[in-house]
């Protein structure tokens, strides 16, 4: 039998991957994950007084709130070619320590006009970041051959809850609105520069893959493989924002919960999302990312059961713990499965897909609305089953997830 190695393996030993380098760079890319969660709880937190300062009625400040979501579809147009030219982890870098100064330049404006010109800044900005550091987090996983997105995406929603907290503090403490804002920007700003040294470089082995000449085009990465699994991305989040903005509404009406229970739901919906997130890793490398989906998906359909059918907040309160478990990896796994399965670039079928999964974020409250108000809200939300049978299909889509 012969004893000579396998081929390629000479080369495999000549350049062993640097495992150090892409360890700090997987916890570097957990930071900025962290930190942009807390700049967006920050913000969240700070509506009712921005609000309060521009004298904005509902109507007028449900205007001026699609400032940043305009924003963002841009940015998230913009990051393929931006990553694509300067690498994943320059822009992640820039953005880091930008970012948070576009928070005061809100609070500094006078005017509703001036106030949406600094909330598209905002959400331009946001954009260009949420796709760089979801390749970035991709890059890693190629170089480390194993999961780590979904351990990321868990230090977005406990940096949101940071923000949210500090957020109260802040207004317990007196500080105005700019004051707040001021605080937080240098302190996430330098936090960001301090962590941007350990992101992986341009030239990183298991980087983002590169697309030249015409596949740069605006068309590029819109590939049927991205749109679909976009698809299921964009169902996951129109039941992530359908239970978020209307559990407490369903809770308070529907059930005649107490405003103390109704308040509940998001909590235990966000915090059970949080927490499964932090081991989804640990159960996608176990089990795989298929089967790992798929499981996810029937636990989520479990959790909607339990909180649409049975007359008790009680019970109700468990289905949005269940239902947040069974949604909090579909995401990562699918943003993986994006980006590892792509014959493109990666930073533009990232850039596409986080432009489908919006049209989850920005239609979901309304479709739930107009469906509240023909079939009554306890149907509308049932109907949340629909995507989750989707996601549920098409689970066989993510076997791309494994990093190679």
């Amino acid at each position: 039998m012969s004893t000579e190695p396998p081929a390629g393996a000479a080369v495999i030993a000549a350049h062993p991957p640097d495992t150090a380098r892409l360890t700090r760079a997987r916890w570097a890319t957990v930071a900025v994950f962290l930190l942009l969660g807390t700049l967006l709880g920050t913000w969240f937190s700070g509506v009712p007084r921005f609000q309060e300062g521009l004298r904005l009625d509902e109507d007028a400040l449900g205007m001026v709130l699609l400032a940043p979501t305009v924003g963002s579809l841009i940015g998230m147009q913009l990051a393929g070619r931006l990553v694509g030219r300067f690498g994943c982890g320059p822009v992640v870098r820039c953005t880091a320590v930008t970012l948070p100064f576009t928070l005061p330049l809100v609070a500094l404006s006078a005017r509703p006009a001036a106030a949406v010109a600094a909330l598209v800044l905002f959400g331009v900005v946001d954009g260009v970041q949420g796709v760089a550091m979801n390749v970035h987090g991709i890059a890693v996983e190629r170089g480390l051959g194993r999961p780590v997105l979904s351990g990321m995406h868990a230090a977005w929603g406990v940096g949101a809850l940071l923000g949210g907290a500090g957020g109260t503090a802040a207004t317990a403490l007196g500080l105005t609105l700019l004051e707040q804002f001021s605080i937080v920007a240098v302190v996430m700003a330098a936090l960001g520069a301090v962590v941007g040294r350990w992101l992986l470089p341009r030239d990183a082995a298991g980087g983002p893959q590169r697309a030249t000449g015409a596949a740069r085009g605006w068309r590029a990465g819109w590939t049927r493989s991205v749109a679909a699994l976009g698809i299921m991305g964009a169902g996951v989040m129109l039941c992530e924002v359908g239970i978020s903005n209307w559990g407490a509404i369903f809770l308070d009406d529907e059930r005649a919960a107490t405003v103390v229970v109704a308040s509940l739901g998001y909590v235990a919906f966000s915090s059970a999302e949080t927490g499964v997130r932090l081991v989804g890793d640990r159960l996608n490398r176990r089990l795989g990312p298929v089967a790992t989906v798929r499981g996810s998906a029937i636990v989520a359909l479990l959790g909607l059961a339990m909180i649409v059918l049975p007359p008790d907040a009680g019970w109700n309160l468990a289905g949005f713990v269940v239902f947040g478990a069974g949604l909090a990896v579909i995401n990562p796994i699918v943003f993986s499965a994006v980006g590892h399965g792509t014959s493109e670039a990666a930073e533009l079928a990232i850039s596409r897909y986080t432009t489908l999964i919006y049209t989850g974020v920005l239609g979901g409250p309304a479709l739930i609305g107009w469906l509240a108000n023909g079939i009554g809200l306890t149907a509308a939300l049932a109907c949340l089953a629909v995507p989750l049978v989707v996601v549920l299909a098409g689970s066989g889509l993510t076997a791309a997830a494994k990093p190679r």
